[in-house]
C-alpha cells in the first residue's frame, strides 16, 4: 500500500477501524504499528493527531522510517 500525501496533515481518526488498518498497512510490521496504535489510542495520547504525527511517533517508538 502505498501513502495518500492529501491525507498526512488531515487528523487521524483513532477510532477509525480503517484509518488504523491505513497506517498500519503502509508498514512491512503491520502487527506491530497496529499494537502500537491501539496502546496509545488507549492512554488517550494520539487524539487530535494528524497522520503526519503518527508517522513521527512509530519512527521514535518503533524506528520504522516514514513511508513514501
Amino acid at each position: 500500500m502505498t501513502k495518500d500525501e492529501s491525507r498526512d496533515y488531515q487528523f487521524f481518526e483513532c477510532y477509525e477501524q480503517q484509518d488504523l488498518d491505513y497506517v498500519a498497512g503502509l508498514y512491512n510490521d503491520k502487527e506491530k504499528v497496529y499494537d502500537l496504535l491501539k496502546t496509545e489510542r488507549e492512554k488517550n495520547t494520539i487524539n487530535y493527531s494528524t497522520h503526519v504525527d503518527i508517522y513521527e511517533l512509530i519512527e521514535n517508538r518503533l524506528g520504522f522510517p516514514v513511508p513514501q
